[in-house]
């Protein structure tokens, strides 16, 4: 350090002798190194002329000090080296030229003053700057690089899962897809767990396995960063004792065009119940018609009741249909603005996908719902798949029935969002054939 400002100082000083006195062509080198300065105390001792002018004419001097910006580099990177020089030669006399001790480590690039020194791979080099006078070495400095392995360490920023969410029976075993990010993240090691245990247990591979009814919830966390997704599963009970205690049907209600169909969905309570078997009956089945899976048909104008019954206690619930004169597919419903938080159902959606590419031909494809639901980008590749199939969704929201219809060759795919998903707040505002109709 104190070599650095004896330099800057003594430089600034022989800069402004050389200014003054006119510097000539060298002719010897007073010192070879700074070993030989003493100090200021030597001034005395220095060459002057008659007129208080350095007699640079009987003594040359010329020493270099060798700088570099960073010391310590990555493969890859490159620093810059600096040599400053102190001599009362003239300029055009003098020459830096640079080496390194091992190029395999740092290579050096360009010469004078400033110079590049380039990271080549892991390890120490001793970088020189020598210092020529009329081609003689009369000076030389040098400073240590240490070159480190390059950093190709990508971090985790998130991490998604697909289902979010997981309807389950007793014995069955469902794996969960998962997806760190990004995609070339170094670290993509995931750690599973579950908050029940006697429900569901889970892998760490992601799968999850039904143990009992209930529900629990599957988390997924990233080993770096900690970044967490979750997975509600709900377990049924399968092969129990306990008889059938209630039943409830979803919808209650429905109103559908003529040849539109739909589904009704019977919830029989204990979940773990020994028989949930159920029989479908039409009050008016020349208006409506229901099959054996719950699924009823719009026929002709009208209304009639879906009566539900269980095999094991014979608990009845119903569902009241209401058809109107429509066709399916048809338009001419008010459109009616609804909102609410996001519901991505990929169970729902499952459902959907398989309804829509084994529906007949010009076929409308029904579902219930007990929530509003976001259509995944499986049902806009059905739907494409199947550009003669009209989809609706029946759902309830803050007490009202809505049926949000899609008709046949709707490009649905073009709602999509970064995840995947169209959601039904967006599609039920838009104006580009999609249909939302409050029933009542």
């Amino acid at each position: 350090m104190m070599k650095k400002r004896l330099a800057a100082l003594f430089s600034a000083f022989l800069l402004s002798m050389a200014l003054v006195a006119g510097l000539t062509a060298p002719v010897q080198v007073r010192a070879d190194n700074w070993d030989d300065f003493e100090g200021w105390d030597d001034f005395d001792d220095w060459d002057w002329d008659d007129d208080g002018y350095w007699d640079d004419d009987e003594d040359i001097y010329a020493y270099i000090i060798a700088t570099v910006d960073d010391s310590e580099i990555r493969e890859g990177e490159t620093t810059v080296g600096e040599a400053s020089i102190m001599s009362n030669a003239a300029y055009s006399s003098l020459e830096v030229r640079w080496n390194s001790s091992d190029s395999g480590v740092a290579s050096v690039s360009g010469s004078g003053n400033y110079v590049h020194i380039h990271g080549k791979s892991d390890g120490r080099a001793t970088i020189t700057a020598r210092l020529l006078l009329e081609g003689r070495e009369v000076d030389s400095d040098s400073f240590s690089i240490r070159v480190r392995e390059k950093d190709n360490h990508i971090s985790v920023t998130g991490i998604y899962v697909n289902p979010t969410s997981l309807n389950m029976f007793v014995g069955e075993s469902r794996t969960i897809d998962s997806d760190v990010r990004p995609e070339h993240a170094s670290d993509k090691g995931i750690a599973w767990t579950s908050s029940n245990d006697y429900v569901a247990t889970v892998g760490q591979n992601g799968n999850v396995y039904a143990r009992n009814a209930g529900t629990a919830t599957i988390t997924a966390k990233t080993k770096e960063n900690g970044h967490t997704a979750n997975i509600n599963v709900t377990v049924y009970g399968g092969g129990g004792t306990r008889p059938v205690e209630n039943l409830l049907l979803n919808p209650t209600s429905m109103t559908l065009a003529i040849g539109q169909f739909g589904y009704i969905t019977p919830g029989i309570s204990p979940v773990d119940a020994a028989n949930k078997s159920v029989s479908w009956a039409s009050s008016n089945s020349a208006v409506a018609s229901i099959t054996a899976d719950g699924k009823v048909t719009g026929i002709a104008p009208g209304s009639a009741v879906i009566t539900c019954r269980t095999a094991d206690g014979g608990k009845t619930a119903t569902c009241s249909i209401n058809v109107t004169n429509a066709v399916a597919g048809g338009a001419g419903v008010p459109v009616v603005p609804v909102t609410a938080a996001n519901t991505r159902d990929a169970m729902l959606c499952y459902q959907f996908t398989k309804a829509i590419l084994e529906a007949p031909q010009n076929g409308t494809v029904a579902i219930p719902s007990s929530q509003p639901m976001a259509y995944d980008s499986n049902v806009a590749a059905a739907m494409k798949g199947r550009p003669d199939v009209t989809v609706t969704t029946a759902y309830t929201f803050q007490g009202h029935n809505f049926v949000l219809t899609l008709p046949a060759g709707y490009d649905l795919a073009k709602h999509l969002d970064a995840s995947g998903y169209a959601e039904w707040t967006k599609l039920s505002t838009l104006q580009d054939g999609v249909i939302c109709a409050m029933v009542y």
